[in-house]
């Protein structure tokens, strides 16, 4: 059974669409990422996942039940939080958290989960003096308190520093190790790279793409070493694989037709053999930025995607 389970889901605005035809599904113990421009479907989605917006067609089942018929039930095993969480300034961490709590009969928890996210020797400080970090880590102690097996969050490391991110990241990494599920939106491409090991990517209201982040880069070409790299561009020039080069030191980038191995080895075996000394043949991957801009046509909208370089090696 499919924790999350979205069929042909669409929501109509007039003549144009917010969400259309989208389909997914998302198994138990999974974090999922999903990467969305700004204004392109993303707010939209979420809130027709937690039945807070009517879909005008296709269907959300979360645990196997359809929303809305069984929102009541389904939606207490499920921690969320869309767009901004609101907080309380004026009021305690440990005071904001027992205010969401009582409703909820989980009183009995809001020490633990204050330990649990970090906050324990904070909690009864004004929340109007935390970080947006220990915000953060807030507003996700408070998504803990019915014990929820699927966690939906929409940008939790929205305006963080570096440390902010890396306290969320690690929380989300333990609860997903816990064998909860988790589906989080964020702009930061890198930032769903280090938590999820899937993405969907989605713009102007439709999929492009779903998969594992290792599979969403494609291979550019190969970065050769050598300690004569003159020598080691006279032989690649005019190879019937090579389609262009470009100089780095010691070394060159080639452009190749294909990369499949074979490709690669009679490339390799051609150099060598031309008593070319070759000192490292590595992979040169198209980095996550460049692949992101490549699935949604250069449309990026307002992501704040930052890149983050990945090569793999292959010989040496």
């Amino acid at each position: 059974m499919s924790i999350i389970d979205v069929q042909d889901l669409s929501k109509r605005f007039g003549s144009s669409y917010g969400v259309k035809d989208v389909s997914f599904s998302v198994e138990r113990g999974e974090c999922v990422g999903l990467l969305v421009p700004n204004g392109a479907g993303k707010t939209t989605l979420m809130r027709m996942m937690l039945n807070l917006a009517r879909a005008s067609s296709g269907q959300v089942c979360l645990f196997g039940e359809p929303m809305p018929k069984h929102a009541r039930s389904i939606l207490r095993r499920v921690g969320a939080t869309v767009e901004a969480p609101a907080l309380y300034g004026h009021m305690t961490g440990r005071a904001n958290l027992l205010l969401w709590a009582r409703p909820l009969g989980a009183a009995e928890h809001v020490d633990r989960l204050l330990e649990r996210v970090r906050l324990a020797e904070r909690g009864q400080e004004r929340v109007d003096t935390y970080s947006l970090g220990m915000k953060a880590r807030l507003s996700l102690a408070r998504c803990l308190l019915t014990d929820p097996q699927l966690l939906i969050l929409d940008e939790p490391t929205n305006g963080l520093d570096p440390v902010g991110m890396r306290e969320v990241r690690d929380l989300l990494t333990e609860l997903t190790a816990e064998g909860r599920t988790v589906f989080v939106s964020s702009h930061l491409l890198d930032e769903v790279a280090r938590t999820c090991e899937r993405i969907i990517i989605i713009n102007h209201g439709s999929i492009l793409y779903d998969g594992a982040i290792r599979n969403l880069s494609q291979p550019q070409g190969l970065l050769l070493h050598s300690s004569n790299p003159d020598l080691l561009r006279r032989v690649l020039t005019g190879h019937r694989s090579v389609i262009e080069m470009q100089d780095v030191p010691g070394g060159v980038v080639v452009t190749l037709r294909s990369t499949d191995d074979n490709t690669i080895e009679n490339l390799v075996t051609f150099v060598t053999s031309a008593s070319v000394p070759l000192s490292r043949v590595i992979n040169h991957q198209e980095d996550l930025e460049d692949a992101y801009l490549r699935i949604t046509g250069g449309n990026s909208g307002d992501t704040g995607i930052k890149p983050r370089r990945s090569t793999k090696e292959e010989t040496s």
